[in-house]
């Protein structure tokens, strides 16, 4: 599985092969007895996405971009070179519209009579747990076994364990299944030196996806 992670890295990326000794060194968690091997990929880095969305935000009501929350979609019709839109708060004319809703985006799509591009929703559970004691984790690499059954990585005060699911899901505000994260618990103790005792938190969220991973941007070719 290793061999194939490595065959798989994108070449440039800066990939180095560490032993086990050194694999423990970078992540001390890491049970000797269950470690063949392990690579780490520098170079990489977190995305503060409270921010980053954050400062679209500032960015489009600085050009004059209007936010309405709790407004609901219920119709999109083409007229001569505009759309008109009805919502829960009254309609909306405008040219172009932008189809950028996520999970919900295949139900916008046929809303308006656009092309199927099957659109996936595939839900993933996380988890916190508490911090090992005696570890100062600021420096540790995010941690990902090389099947994908789980990965953790450090936050702040916390540990953040995912299973790495990707379990198809309907449009929704997705809730951590209990099962997938119980699975997650088991791989991460079994790879490592300590028992997690509880979880002191836990969400889920839709990754959304189409066949090829790719991502759709443009007009679309029927409407």
């Amino acid at each position: 599985s290793l061999q194939e992670f490595l065959a798989s890295v994108t070449p440039g990326d800066r990939v180095e092969r560490l032993t086990p000794r050194e694999a423990i060194e970078a992540f001390p968690l890491l049970a000797p007895g269950e470690l063949a091997g392990a690579a780490l990929q520098r170079g990489t880095a977190d995305i503060d996405v409270h921010e980053l969305l954050q400062g679209y935000l500032r960015s489009f009501k600085a050009r004059g971009g209007i936010l309405s929350l709790d407004t609901t979609l219920t119709q999109l019709v083409r007229q001569g070179d505009a759309w008109t839109l009805s919502t829960s708060r009254g309609e909306i004319r405008a040219t172009i519209v932008v189809n950028a809703a996520g999970a919900w985006a295949g139900e916008i799509g046929k809303l308006a009579g656009a092309t199927d591009i099957d659109l996936r929703p595939l839900r993933r559970s996380v988890a916190l747990i508490e911090q090992p004691s005696g570890h100062n984790m600021n420096d540790w690499p995010l941690l990902l076994d090389a099947e994908e059954g789980f990965y953790v990585k450090p936050s702040p005060g916390r540990l953040f364990l995912s299973p790495a699911d990707e379990t198809l899901s309907v449009p929704c505000d997705a809730q951590a299944d209990d099962m997938d994260l119980a699975e997650a618990v088991d791989r991460f103790e079994r790879a490592t030196t300590i028992q997690v005792k509880r979880l002191v938190g836990q969400w889920a969220g839709l990754r959304s996806f189409v066949a090829d991973r790719s991502p759709v941007v443009g007009f679309d070719p029927l409407v």
